[in-house]
């Protein structure tokens, strides 16, 4: 399911998103967990530590969060 969306995505869509969704992947795996099924709590707190951990924390947020 998750090749099939992201082949969907454009060129610069992937390219964009590349790189948190590699941040979750790494998030994820420092913790013990699978990314490709985490659950609602670990996306949650995935998101609130970009919130707490970036400068531009509203861009960032918002990248993330649509990847």
């Amino acid at each position: 399911m998750g090749d099939f969306i992201v082949g969907a995505w454009s060129e610069g869509t992937r390219k964009q998103y590349a790189g948190p969704i590699q941040e979750f992947s790494r998030f994820c795996k420092q913790r013990d967990l699978d990314p490709i099924s985490a659950s609602v709590n670990t996306v949650s707190e995935y998101l609130i530590h970009i919130f707490n951990t970036t400068e531009n924390k509203y861009s960032s947020f918002r990248t993330r969060l649509s990847a």
